[in-house]
């Protein structure tokens, strides 16, 4: 048995989910911060968790791939893992999700040109590095590459912000004795996401166009667990005493 509880804790670890609550919660706690890193980080974690991006993709984003209307807030996503050369995935993005990137948006100022990265590293201070000067350039950046953040930045930024938030009490009132803080990675807010989904009652297919998979077998491996919990042997044990509801 012991055997078998380690093979599950290195399944768990793989991709521990981070749902939707929890996020929104973090990223409330971000923008009430109001520092320039701070509320990058609060738009990036409302992107990738409402439109369930994976780190790359997040961190690929350009600023024209943000689309806004009367209707609400979108973004395309155009560097997708199985997207087919030629096409964009379009994914929905929530009120507090538009309204972290509006504040971004404004603090990145004049320096919009819809050829450069959403998302761009901040350093100490609150400056934002626009540019990423090229080796043989003028000290000054100018003719560089567009700076963008790094996916690996992305794990840790999202450990180090929850870490932040339980620690402030932001998280009061939410169940997190499975919150594991050391084995969350960007990932996890796509694992969550699809969770949140099936526990909605949402349609495997649904579920699917919403996070951009092209197979119905990696969303049923995130939500097995919580089938296993809500299917007929936990319904009959419960009914007849032997569980919890």
């Amino acid at each position: 048995m012991r055997r078998i509880a380690r093979d599950g804790a290195r399944q768990q670890r793989q991709a521990h989910p981070v749902g939707g609550v929890i996020v929104g919660r973090v990223v409330a706690f971000l923008l009430d911060r109001g520092d320039v890193k701070a509320v990058r980080d609060a738009a990036i974690l409302s992107i990738m968790t409402d439109g369930l991006l994976r780190r790359s993709e997040v961190a690929a984003l350009r600023l024209s791939d943000v689309d806004a209307d009367e209707h609400g807030m979108s973004v395309i996503v155009r560097e997708a893992k199985n997207l087919p050369a030629g096409e964009v995935d379009r994914r929905y993005l929530s009120d507090q999700a538009a309204e972290a990137i509006n504040r971004w948006l404004d603090m990145l100022g004049d320096d919009q040109d819809d050829c450069g990265y959403l998302f761009r590293p901040v350093m100490r201070g609150g400056v934002i590095r626009h540019v990423t000067r090229d080796r043989t350039g003028p000290a000054d950046g100018r003719g560089g590459r567009p700076a963008r953040l790094d996916g690996h930045a992305v794990n840790r930024m999202l450990k180090a912000r929850l870490r932040e938030a339980k620690e402030a009490g932001a998280l009061a009132g939410l169940r997190l004795d499975r919150l594991d803080l050391d084995n969350v990675s960007g990932h996890s807010l796509r694992v969550g996401g699809a969770l949140d989904f099936a526990e909605g009652g949402e349609a495997i297919l649904e579920i699917m166009k919403a996070g951009g998979w092209r197979s119905a077998e990696m969303v049923s491996r995130y939500t097995s667990r919580l089938d296993v919990r809500n299917g007929a042997a936990a319904r009959r044990a419960i009914a007849q005493g032997r569980s919890a509801a």
